[in-house]
Formats: C-alpha cells, structure tokens, sequence
C-alpha cells in the first residue's frame, strides 16, 4: 500500500486534473480516429476494405440462415470447384484465393451483433458500417480502462492523446473487425486482471471464451491472459482460485486440439503447421522474412508513427523506471508476455504471419505509449516542483548550475517530441482516411440479387468472375442458388471447365466494363486496387496509382477530357440519352460527331447545357446532325463534381449502350493515352458461353446481371 500512495502523491496530487487529462485524451482520442473512421465509411455506398467487409456480411448471413450447419445450393458447388485438385499451379492459386473469400471462420459473436442490428430493420451491410463507425468509442474506452489501470487517468489521458493519432500498419484501428474487437476485449480483460492482481477467475474464464468466439487470434489472447492472471497474482495472497484458471487454459488447450481432429467452424487449427511442418530451418527462414515484412510496414509509416525511434525509446525507458515498484513490475510482465507471443508468430508458419504479428503487437505499443504518457506527467511533475524554489529564489540557478533547469528542459523535449509526432501522425491520419474512401470504389446495386432471385427456378446456377461480386451477391441471398466461378486460369483445367456446360446456368454477374484499367491486365482481382499510401518514400516501392475508370459506378468527369461512343452494330443513332448528375453549379456538355476516318465534324457541334443542382437523362437530338456512328462528348473541365452515370441511344431502359455492342473511348486528364472498352454482353463472359443468347437484365451500378439462355 505505501506503493500505491506514494505514486499518488507523485504524479497524481489533484484527482480531478487527472480524471480531466483522462476526459480530455478520450475526447480527442474520438474526434481523430471517429474522423478517420468515419469521414470514409459514410462518403462511399460499401464499407472500406471491401473485400473484407463483404465476407464478413456473408458469414454473417449464413450463420442467419443456419447456413454454417447444412451447406447451401452455392457453397456445395463452390466446394467441388475450389476443392477440386487440378494439375496447373496457376489455376490451384486462383482457387485459394477465391477460397479464402468463401470458406474462412465464422465470428459468431460479430455476426450476432449484425443480426441483432438487422432485426431492428436494418440490412446487413448497413449493420455492419453502424459496427464500425463505433470501433473509434469502443477501442477508446476499451484503451483507457486499459491505461488507467496501469498508469493512473493522467498518465493515460496523455497517452491517448499520441494514439489519437495514430494509424497502425495492415488492418491497425482503422478497420473495425473482429480480430481488433478481440484485442478490446482482450485489454479490459488485462486492466481487470492489473487491477485485481491477477483474482479475477470470472473475468478471465468468460472473456476467454468471449476471446475465442470473437476471432482466431482471440484464442492466442486466451492464453495470454491466463498466463498474465498467473504473473500478476500476489505471491504473499493466493486467493485466486487457480483450479478456475487453469480450467479455462485447459478449455482453450482442448478447442484447439479438438479442431485438429474435427473441422469447427469458429475454431483455429492452430496447431496445424502449413507447408514446412516443424523443420528449424524453415521456421526460422519464415520468421525472418516475416520479420523484414513487419519492419517494411513500419518504415512505410514514417514518423507517423513513433516520431524518433531514440527519442521514443528515450522516453518508455524513462516512463518505465519512474513508475512504482508494483506498476513497474505490472509494465514488465506485460511487455515480456506480449514479446514471446509476438515472437511465437514470426516462427509460426501461416500464410500470413506478418500479419498476425501486426495484428497482434497493438496492445505492446499501447503500453509503450502508456510509458510516453507517464515519462511526460513525470517530467511536467518535476518542472512544476522545482518552479517554486527558482521563483522565491532565483540566484540558487547560478548557483546551483544548469541542473536546476533540467526539468523544465526534459518536459520541454518530451512536449515538443509529442508534439512533432502527432503533427506527422495527423497528416497520416487524413490521407489514410482519403485513401479508405477511394480504395476499391464500387458500388453494388441489391436490386439486382432480388431480380435474380425473382427470376430464377430452383436448381439454378449463376456464373461469377468476381471474387468481389460473387460474396456480395451470396451475402444477398444468392447463395440459395447454384453457383460458377470461373477465372481465366481454370480454362486448361478440364474438371473446372466443364462447369461452364451445365444447362442448369442460367444466369451471370459480372464486372461493368468500366470497373477496368489497362494497369489491371494479368493482375489478379486483389491486386488491382491502390495501394496503401507509403508515408516513407522507398525507390523499391512500386504502388499501383490507378482504380477502376468508373468509380462507385459512374464516370467522374474531372478524370477525363472526353469520351467518344462508337455504334458497333445497327444504324446511326436519333438520339443520345446521357444520365448525369451535377451537385455543382451550372455546367455544359459539347457533343461533337466523328467521321468514319476520325475527323471532328465540327459543324455538328451541339451544347447542352446541364443545370445546377440537377440529376436525370440528358436527351440530345441527333437527326439534325451528321449521320455518323461515332461521337465525341467533351466534358468540361471547371465541373470537377459533375458525374456521368450513362450513355443510351434511343429509349433503351439500360444504363449503357449494350444494344448496340458500342465501344466507349475515354481520354483520361492526366494520362494522355486513349482507354476503350466495349458493351458486347458476349465480351463479359468466357468463350464457352458466348455462343449462348445473353440478355442484359440490370447494368446499375458496378456489376452487370445477365441471363444466359
């Protein structure tokens, strides 16, 4: 107990200034990270991280639908496909990859607090955003219980002021997922376990279960916190009933042994080693090339993240030997816990063990940042105490030296350290919330799973080329429908191949041509979005700096000068139907025929004017003009919000011009090379199915549903 007083008296000798630095560090805790989670999520029609997002959307649903116990019409299918052992490396590539889209675990704790969302009316994908636009609340209260407990309120108000911001590598605190709603847990498990000195039995055993019904890595936090309860206990007071701890480490231990032997779907087989087995040397090749992948992501942050690597360690070496014995002893059982674990990962050989490391190190820098908070609250301690002996006597500075003034000159270092940091982290801040809101920029219409569903007889199958498209459209409930995936790479595979001849095929949803750039050619779908910003620049860093042409399913006319639509089949058009939206002011169209030899026939100049604050079809009369099948619009350029959702002749009810298989030309502002794509419905799909009637039934958005007779 004189511990606990006298670190009192020390750092916190006004209780309601401490419990106001804690308020205030929560309070910009939330307004940066709730910024930089939130600005994106609500500023786009699909979650970020899409890829991800969806597949957790459809765990969730067949979990809704009982589906994780009896295999659905789709999943059936997709298992025979993705299972099916083929000769060709490339096209075993593709089916792990769609894979692990498909058959990864369940999350039953996140998806029931989906379905506890949608049950309330709102759709799954709504519940999910409402989910994570309340991760910035929950990680920030789940952190300064965290910090509280081992640094006192101060000391954390001041370290989450430096998380605030913050933007950790890979998924980080950014992306509101289960393996970081796991590490909530898993920190206010740890702050009870700080509190009580380890003699928290219930909190332990039922946040371990909680921990591995939330995700994987929740097993790993299990363990540790069960190892923590051991160190943390009072050597002199041994009222933890330690039968209970160790059940709960037992109960962990048999859920992993048992998922060896029987496939559970929210359980890890952890102890199944992929690819190398248990062989030293490839354990140790592995931890080493993870180890370079996880300093490469650090480096990429900048100074982002821990400003000065000397100075940060200057100040947790400082945080850590001025806090009390009993704190101190916490500090270093928690470090050193969290450091084997850590380095467990690098040697365990996953398919990603970079990025368990990164997912997992976030309660280790949290409690480096807690040191940073208290070295600071300790050099501002000191500064404030020596004040008034300089103040009443000031010929003691000349006497007493330099020296005297050193706590002024360390609470002045570590301020202006802090503060450098946060500034870089800022600006971390915003260009990642920028990059949440433009990376993989589509946008999927649900009307188009109903009308499927709508038209399709039992027993049916759907065609996808999407490992994008094809979770969202089972998400919405085409999994109760057959289903088809099919890569370019699955083409000299004759098991796989043959699924393209079943007469139960009926239907296909694919990718609208405009969700296409020529950098995407022989890159597979994950790798055709941007990068994650480097914030570090490297020569060896080759980001990927183009998206789709379409962003969110319509063009943006600030990406390009023009477009030129050629009519591929049929006669000249009358008539030419541009569907636009403008949220700016008034604005102008210029449309400008083309003759057969690529010449502008400038005297078939037509302006149309587009009015402000206006959305609909743009009905532009061509009998008047030269009778050619190719024409020029010229989008202007002081209309940087002016989009183009479609481009019709005639009175067609579709978006784009699929009737007349047109070709679409567009000259992109800041890349001089002409782009053409086509509306051939018979371009969209493989060669085995072109031969087939294809009928477009719904072109809205970035996915295009067809009907294969």
């Amino acid at each position: 107990m004189a511990t606990q007083t006298s670190r009192s008296e020390f750092s916190y000798p006004n209780p309601f200034r401490s419990r106001l630095a804690l308020a205030v560090g929560l309070a910009v805790y939330l307004a940066a990270q709730g910024f930089l989670v939130n600005a994106p999520l609500w500023n786009r029609p699909l979650p970020p991280e899409l890829d991800d997002s969806i597949t957790y959307v459809l765990k969730t649903k067949l979990l809704q639908e009982g589906l994780w116990r009896k295999v659905s019409p789709a999943m059936a299918d997709l298992q025979q496909q993705l299972h099916l052992p083929v000769d060709d490396p490339a096209a075993t590539r593709q089916q792990a990859l769609a894979g692990s889209r498909l058959f990864p675990f369940y999350h039953p704790i996140f998806s029931f607090s989906l379905i506890a969302l949608n049950s309330l009316g709102l759709d799954l994908t709504t519940a999910f955003k409402v989910v994570w636009s309340l991760g910035p609340l929950i990680f920030g209260l789940a952190l300064a219980y965290f910090l509280t407990s081992l640094f006192g309120a101060a000391a954390a108000g001041l370290a989450l002021i430096l998380l605030a911001f913050k933007v950790f590598p890979d998924s980080g605190l950014h992306c509101v997922v289960p393996s970081n709603l796991a590490m909530a847990l898993a920190v206010l498990i740890w702050g009870r376990l700080v509190k009580r000195q380890g003699q928290a039995p219930w909190t332990l055993a039922l946040g371990s279960l909680a921990l591995v019904l939330m995700h994987p890595i929740g097993a790993i936090y299990a363990v540790m916190s069960v190892v923590l309860a051991c160190l943390l206990a009072d050597p002199q007071n041994r009222r933890t009933p330690r039968l209970l701890m160790l059940a709960t480490l037992a109960a962990v231990a048999l859920l992993l042994v048992l998922s060896s032997f029987e496939k559970i779907p929210f359980i890890p087989n952890l102890l199944k080693m992929p690819g190398s087995g248990f062989s030293p040397v490839a354990m140790a090749r592995g931890a080493a090339h993870s180890a370079l992948e996880v300093i490469a992501s650090i480096v990429r942050t900048g100074g982002g993240l821990f400003g000065s690597p000397p100075l940060f360690l200057a100040a947790s070496a400082l945080g850590l030997f001025t806090l009390p014995g009993q704190a101190r002893r916490a500090v270093v059982r928690i470090l050193s816990v969290n450091l084997v674990f850590l380095g467990g990962v690098l040697f365990y050989l996953s398919n990603h063990p970079a990025d368990i490391f990164l997912r997992l190190w976030i309660p280790l820098v949290v409690v480096l940042f807690g040191l940073v908070g208290h070295a600071l609250v300790f050099a501002w301690r000191l500064s404030v105490l020596s004040w008034p002996d300089l103040r009443d006597h000031p010929g003691r500075l000349w006497s007493g030296g330099l020296k005297l003034l050193l706590p002024a000159l360390l609470a002045a270092l570590l301020t202006g350290y802090a503060v450098e940091m946060s500034v870089k982290g800022a600006e971390i801040i915003a260009t990642t919330a920028e990059y949440l809101k433009t990376n993989q920029p589509l946008d999927f219409s649900p009307t188009q799973p109903r009308l499927l569903l709508s038209l399709a007889r039992p027993g049916d199958k759907v065609f996808y080329n999407s490992i994008i498209i094809m979770p969202y459209f089972l998400s919405q409930g085409a999994s109760r429908l057959g289903a088809v995936y099919f890569h370019p790479a699955f083409q000299a595979a004759s098991g796989l191949s043959r699924w393209l001849s079943l007469p139960e095929l009926r239907f296909a949803a694919v990718y609208n041509p405009l969700v296409y750039h020529p950098s995407f050619a022989g890159r597979d779908e994950h790798k055709w979005w941007l990068l994650y910003p480097d914030f570090y620049f490297s020569p060896l860093s080759r980001p990927n700096k183009f998206g789709p042409l379409a962003r969110n399913g319509h063009l943006e006319a600030a990406d390009f000068r023009w477009l030129e639509l050629e009519v591929r089949t049929g006669e000249a058009p009358k008539l030419l139907r541009v569907n636009i939206t403008n949220p700016g002011g008034p604005s102008s169209l210029e449309l400008l025929p083309i003759s057969e030899a690529g010449a502008v026939i400038a005297a078939g100049k037509i302006t149309a004017p587009v009015p402000a604050l206006w959305s609909g079809w743009l009905s532009l009369d061509l009998s008047g003009a030269p009778q050619v099948k190719r024409y020029r619009i010229v989008l202007p350029a002081g209309a940087p919000s002016l989009r183009i959702n479609g481009l019709s002749f005639g009175g067609d009810r579709l978006l784009w011009p699929w009737k007349q298989k047109a070709g679409l030309t567009l000259m992109p502002r800041a890349d001089p090379g002409e782009i053409t794509v086509s509306f051939d419905p018979a371009a969209l799909l493989p060669a085995p199915l072109r031969d087939k009637k294809i009928t477009i039934l719904d072109d809205r958005g970035s996915a295009v549903l067809l009907q294969v007779e």
